[in-house]
């Protein structure tokens, strides 16, 4: 339901799954049948003109080519006792809410181990980090954050690790241009570096590897048929321009990073990670896991929850606009999945992150959590999203463990902490 009817190569291009091995797909249905495996409808197509045939054959060569880059399984999933599932590795590690703070993010990397001391290189061999989301607001170093997190990550690809990064609801804001948290400095950063960036093919390469200008992929304009692109840019001050056209769903961070790279919901081994938190029908866990990853990946990429592009009709009219707009005076792109906007959805909800205040309560959200554990094939949840004052916490017996400790400066700049898992199993909390 979250494919789109039709795109040009540049939107199939904005689909792929980067980071996803697809060698073994498994495909849907839909995706099932090729162009070259339709001799049921062989003597009608022979009986059109070629030039019907030649778009035929180019419409389904792109269904298939979007099939596998959208709806595919990685290779290196399993699936046992719940849904598909990335293998445990030795030891995982997980980093809570960053919020534009690199030298936190740098801290919680070296206290995890798997950080340089003094440089940006990756020492943790196999190790496997997930970072569960809102990378940006509240602080300063958004640009610095999205960037150190992909350097690392293709470092410890190549030395049998990885690094997992979920998006979180403050990553939807910045979609949404909603700039309520977003600070002056970060707002300039971006203006920065868009001037300096736009120019590197002529930069050397040390100045564009210093201003992070491989997240600079294309030039930061609205296309003519954007009608709500084009709708918002004028209305924004100047300033604010660089980092709403890089973050806007199709914009080249939120298409080539969020959209293709990162996660909503991630299962790995036993243990399932989320940013706010993941309580759905049990019955219908693992498709709703595959949904909220599928849906999220296409409205950061261009696509709404009908899979339409979210320019919306071209030539529609101001007041047409206006009403696809969220609040009065609040400037966001219309269309989102309702996994998107839910707040009780995966980004948002916050039922197994908060206290709660008497045993009753405690009690129902346990069980609530432990059949959607059950329902998955996991032992743990763990979830940021919020503030944990006094550093790493767990509930439930175990079942949830709590990562977010307010440790960006914009909240409060707390000790960093990170959890380790090692062998699918024992959990430390690392401070």
């Amino acid at each position: 339901q979250t494919l789109p009817k039709s795109t040009g190569n540049t939107q199939l291009h904005k689909l792929r799954h980067k980071s996803s091995s697809c060698d073994n797909r498994q495909l849907p249905p839909l995706c099932s049948r090729t162009p070259q495996t339709l001799p049921k409808s062989a003597g009608m197509f022979r009986r059109i003109a070629a030039r019907k045939v030649f778009c035929l054959a180019l419409f389904c060569s792109f269904l298939g080519h979007l099939c596998l880059h959208v709806a595919c399984i990685p290779s290196h999933s399993v699936e046992s006792g719940g849904c598909a599932k990335r293998e445990a590795p030795a030891r995982m590690v997980a980093i809570g809410d960053i919020h534009g703070d690199a030298g936190k993010l740098r801290a919680a990397l070296r206290l995890a181990g798997v950080l340089h001391d003094t440089a940006d290189e990756w020492v943790g061999n196999n190790t496997v980090v997930v970072q569960v989301g809102d990378q940006v607001d509240r602080g300063d170093d958004e640009i610095e954050v999205l960037a150190l997190l992909r350097r690392v990550r293709n470092q410890a690809q190549a030395a049998g690790g990885d690094v997992h990064v979920l998006v979180g609801n403050h990553e939807l804001m910045a979609a949404m241009a909603d700039f309520r948290y977003a600070t002056p400095g970060a707002i300039e950063a971006f203006d920065k570096w868009n001037r300096i960036c736009s120019q590197k093919e002529n930069l050397p390469s040390s100045e564009a590897d210093a201003n992070w200008c491989e997240l600079w992929t294309e030039p930061l304009v609205c296309a003519a048929h954007d009608t709500v692109c084009n709708y918002l840019l004028p209305r924004l001050p100047a300033a604010y321009r660089s980092r709403f056209l890089a973050l806007r769903p199709a914009g080249p961070i939120a298409s080539n990073v969020w959209g293709a790279e990162n996660h909503a919901v991630l299962l790995v081994g036993n243990t399932l990670f989320v940013h706010g938190g993941f309580h759905v029908n049990e019955e219908t866990a693992c498709q709703d896991i595959e949904h909220a990853n599928h849906a999220t990946a296409a409205w950061m990429q261009g696509f709404d929850a009908t899979g339409s592009p979210t320019p919306g009709p071209d030539g529609a009219s101001d007041e047409q606009l206006e009403t696809t707009l969220q609040g009065p005076g609040e400037k966001r792109m219309r269309n989102p999945p309702n996994v998107v906007a839910d707040p009780e959805g995966p980004f948002w909800t916050r039922i197994f992150s908060n206290p709660t205040y008497s045993a009753e309560e405690e009690a129902a959200r346990c069980l609530k959590l432990q059949r959607v554990l059950e329902a998955v094939g996991a032992e743990r949840m763990v979830v940021g999203h919020t503030p944990q004052l006094e550093g790493i916490a767990e509930g439930c017996g175990g079942r949830v463990w709590r990562v977010d400790v307010a440790m960006s400066s914009g909240m409060g700049g707390q000790p960093a902490q990170v959890l380790e898992i090692l062998d699918n199993g024992p959990v430390t909390i690392l401070k």
